[in-house]
């Protein structure tokens, strides 16, 4: 009576996967049973809970900080669709189902029809958001390496949201064109919930298949080829920025006598520009001796009374106060009108300090970039492996033990791509880590003062 029943479930139970189709009839298989629980039950799900703790609580700390930031919102949208891919993945009601599935009624056959499909549009959401999203993550890179002046203005917050947004919108588009072959059945006879082939699709059945290759392309070959492309741009790009850098490390003499030639034609350029009244009024101070007046210097110009000599001691001191002030704000000596300090000392501190915000900034933009063009790097390699696992299960001549231990083993690496986000996360980002520090300690302290 059981292999009937099994024969039956394998004969109306149409999965919406290729391997799932032969999975009742294997549970009698004892390897292909204790394989597809050991993975079901025990590996794929202890790595979908590591994976979703730790995207979780990243999405906690991006939230706390300020995600006013391209790269940390593509970010934040990568650990989302991760952590919906890592739930959606252990379906609960399919595992049920292969591993014998009591007797239920229509009622409850139709709530666990209703999960199973719930859970599988978290999965679909989450895999193609997953695909697509390390595309957009590379284009933002190659901006940000190849156009670093025009990386802000390209690529901001808002339009980062909507391209976000559009890749879950396509993702639940591409779950509806997906679920469009399959409607819900009842066996009285077996009691258990059936997926059958839909009206729409026994009529348009090559409609539907010509439809479905479309994404199934896209988010294989396609996007694994511009994601892979994109990386070798910005690692070739990183490669002479560092050797531009050890460069500059290697003539580092000569650039110090550069910089100190720079800064001694600064000095010589304010100093000037500080003396120019003097000059300018040369001609005027010949007229007025001419006249019988014998000026030497503002102050005994000042003592006699000339209108005109006095205003314009008044507006080149004027401007001397606020070229000095506004150089102690801050503004750049080397960038737009010439500014002036009494100290020395102020310019190089100055411009010490310019020089180490560069620096910071640079360094910062390079830890993104290493974070992630290694996601990148790591989701091709998942992704081409997935898909050449589905075209190999389409294959006729695939058997079932080998279909079950591929699917297996293309749902492992999904998890694990998942998983590797987030450490890389953890692993090429201080700060990061930093609040993972403080976060673990303030747990600790919290559970001993309990």
């Amino acid at each position: 009576m059981d292999e009937v029943n099994l024969t039956i479930k394998s004969k109306h139970f149409i999965q919406l996967e290729t391997m799932d189709a032969f999975s009742p009839v294997l549970m009698n298989d004892t390897f292909c049973r204790e394989f597809h629980w050991t993975m079901s039950v025990v590996v794929i799900p202890l790595l979908s809970l590591v994976g979703m703790i730790g995207n979780i609580i990243t999405i906690v700390m991006l939230c706390q900080g300020k995600c006013n930031k391209s790269s940390t919102l593509l970010i934040l949208a990568l650990a989302l669709a991760d952590s919906v891919l890592l739930f959606g993945i252990n379906n609960i009601v399919l595992n049920l189902h292969l591993h014998g599935l009591v007797v239920l009624s229509e009622t409850l056959a139709t709530f666990a029809y209703c999960c199973y499909m719930a859970q599988l549009l978290l999965e679909v959401i989450g895999k193609v958001s997953s695909m697509l999203l390390p595309v957009v993550i590379t284009l933002d890179r190659i901006v940000a390496v190849l156009s670093p002046f025009r990386y802000s203005t390209i690529s901001t917050p808002n339009r980062t949201l909507v391209i976000i947004c559009c890749v879950f919108l396509f993702s639940i588009l591409d779950f509806s064109l997906f679920v469009s072959k399959f409607t819900f059945l009842y066996d009285n006879s077996t009691g258990f919930g059936l997926n059958s082939n839909s009206l729409f699709y026994n009529n348009h059945g090559d409609l539907y298949e010509n439809l479905i290759a479309i994404p199934v392309f896209l988010f294989g070959p396609v996007s694994v080829l511009l994601t892979l492309i994109g990386c070798v741009v910005i690692g070739i790009k990183i490669y002479m920025q560092e050797k531009c850098r050890m460069s500059l490390i290697a003539g580092s003499s000569k650039c110090k006598t550069k910089n100190l030639f720079h800064r001694l034609c600064f000095f010589i350029k304010e100093t000037c520009n500080r003396l120019n009244w003097s000059f300018r009024e040369v001609g005027f101070y010949k007229k007025q001796r001419s006249h019988g007046f014998m000026i030497t210097s503002p102050e005994s110009a000042k003592e006699i009374e000339i209108p005109h000599l006095n205003e314009k001691l008044e507006e080149r001191k004027t401007h001397f106060s606020v070229s000095t002030s506004s150089f102690h704000k801050g503004s750049n000596p080397c960038i737009g009108h010439s500014t002036f300090t009494e100290n020395p000392r102020d310019v190089t501190t100055h411009v010490t300090s310019v020089s180490s915000q560069l620096k910071t900034k640079r360094v910062r933009q390079r830890q993104t970039t290493k974070t992630l063009l290694s996601v990148c790097v790591v989701y091709c390699i998942a992704n081409t492996f997935n898909f050449l696992v589905i075209q190999y299960l389409h294959e006729p001549t695939v058997s079932a033990r080998m279909a079950l231990i591929f699917e297996k083993t293309r749902k492992t690496a999904l998890v694990v791509n998942s998983i590797c986000n987030f450490l890389f996360y953890v692993g090429f980002n201080r700060v990061y880590r930093e609040r993972y520090r403080k976060m673990f300690a303030y747990c600790s302290h919290k559970a001993r003062k309990q």
